[in-house]
């Protein structure tokens, strides 16, 4: 995406010995891009939805770990266009996956509290475009492009964590 956004993430997961595995979903704040055609401008929302998988490896520390990790996302990217002269062209929604690596930091603070921080890179295996084109019975015949998303991405992910 054009703008750096924030989430809301929900992980869970199992470890044992030094392994970690998790199972993670984040919905990301909705972004508003506008595009100008032809002396107007339109509005358009763009809300993202990621669930994932992860698996890292803990390599130092007791209290305070750090672990590399690889993971595998899907998103889900869904947009509404405003204004009458564009419309969405195609589906409102288009979904990919990345493949990454990344790093994972974990501090306990009590046998059943930790904080976390973690760093992801991650490779789209595909590059959807968002674009709005002029209905049928318009004489602008341009479509306009919105968004596309990049090739690679990077999260940087700081939480608390509740062990059981």
């Amino acid at each position: 995406m054009k703008q750096v956004s924030l989430g809301l993430g929900v992980f869970v997961g199992f470890s044992f010995d030094r392994w970690r595995f998790l199972a993670e979903g984040k919905l990301w704040a909705a972004q508003h891009e506008t595009i100008s055609h032809v002396g107007e401008a339109y509005d358009v929302k763009l809300n993202r939805l990621t669930v994932g998988a992860r698996g890292c490896r803990f390599v130092l520390g007791q209290n305070f770990e750090l672990a590399p990790c690889a993971l595998v996302s899907v998103h889900h990217l869904s947009f509404l266009a405003s204004g009458q002269a564009f419309e969405p062209s195609g589906t409102k929604t288009v979904t990919w996956a990345s493949v990454g690596i990344g790093a994972q930091s974990r501090l306990l603070v009590a046998p059943w509290f930790g904080l976390v921080a973690a760093l992801d890179g991650e490779v789209q295996l595909s590059r959807p475009e968002v674009s709005s084109s002029p209905p049928p019975e318009s004489q602008l015949v341009t479509p306009e492009q919105v968004v596309r998303v990049a090739p690679v991405a990077a999260t940087l992910t700081v939480g608390a964590e509740w062990i059981f």
